[in-house]
């Protein structure tokens, strides 16, 4: 299982949820291994970082990667989940969510192009 530092962890209690969630539906549905294997990854590394800083969120480390997937993917999959994180259900845009996906989407572009300059890669061409 994960790191069990005494705080608590959102990516536990979801993959707690999806195990539960299969086992008690198995004959109805089945959520596909991988899935259930990446959750408990990130379960553990999320118990990882617990273990030294009580705010650690591994989804908000990986929020960065996400809001650039978003914004750059035109698929119709991708573009309604932009939707819906940027709308939720109605029809009024979340002004401090479009914020999120913005510092996100600049906070990724710096840190892959400070590592493509220091290894002298490039994105021209």
């Amino acid at each position: 299982g994960a790191v069990d530092s005494g705080a608590p962890s959102a990516t536990v209690d979801l993959t707690q949820k999806i195990e539960e969630l299969q086992k008690d539906n198995a004959d109805v549905f089945k959520i596909p291994d991988y899935f259930v294997y990446m959750s408990r990854a990130f379960a553990t590394l999320e118990g990882i970082g617990l273990s030294a800083d009580p705010d650690y969120a591994i989804l908000s480390e990986c929020f960065p990667y996400l809001a650039k997937r978003l914004l750059s993917d035109d698929s119709p999959r991708a573009r309604g989940a932009l939707r819906t994180l940027l709308y939720g259900t109605g029809d009024e845009l979340n002004l401090e969510k479009l914020s999120d996906v913005a510092t996100g989407f600049e906070s990724y572009t710096v840190s892959t192009s400070s590592v493509a300059s220091s290894r002298g890669d490039s994105d021209v061409g």
